[in-house]
C-alpha cells in the first residue's frame, strides 16, 4: 500500500513563485508575452531553474498570470447578466472592465493568441456582452 504525503511548499518556495508571478505579471503587461524567461527570472531575483520548477513551461507561466484576470472578466461580466435592469447591468460590467483594464488586470490579445483555450474564454465573455 503506498500512501500520498500532500506537504506545503516551504515558505521560501511561496515567496518565490509570488515574486514570480508579480515580476511576470508586470513584464507581460508592459512588454508583452515575448519577456524571456531569464530576464525574468533576473527580474525575480531567482535562477531560471526556479522559475522552471514553479512553470515547466513559458505557456504554463503566462496561463497562471492570466487565470485571474479572466476570471474576474468572467465574474463580472456574469454579475452584469445577473442585473434585472439591463442598463444598469451594462454600465456594471463596463465600469468594472475599465476598472480591471486601468489597473492592468485585463488581459491582452496578445496573451490569449498565445493561449488559444483562453482566447476562447475571452470570446465567451465578448459574447456574452452582446
Amino acid at each position: 500500500m503506498t500512501t500520498q504525503v500532500s506537504q506545503k511548499p516551504r515558505s521560501d518556495a511561496r515567496d518565490n513563485r509570488a515574486r514570480i508571478l508579480a515580476v511576470a505579471r508586470a513584464a507581460f503587461a508592459a512588454e508583452g508575452p515575448g519577456v524571456p524567461v531569464r530576464e525574468i527570472a533576473r527580474r525575480a531575483q531567482v535562477g531560471a531553474a526556479t522559475v522552471y520548477r514553479h512553470f515547466p513551461t513559458k505557456d504554463a507561466l503566462l496561463a497562471e498570470v492570466v487565470a485571474e484576470p479572466m476570471a474576474l472578466c468572467s465574474a463580472v461580466v456574469e454579475e452584469g447578466l445577473a442585473e434585472s435592469d439591463p442598463w444598469r447591468g451594462f454600465c456594471l460590467v463596463t465600469e468594472r472592465l475599465m476598472e480591471a483594464r486601468a489597473l492592468g488586470r485585463g488581459l491582452s490579445g496578445a496573451l490569449a493568441a498565445r493561449l488559444p483555450y483562453l482566447g476562447a474564454e475571452r470570446e465567451r465573455s465578448i459574447r456574452l456582452l452582446g
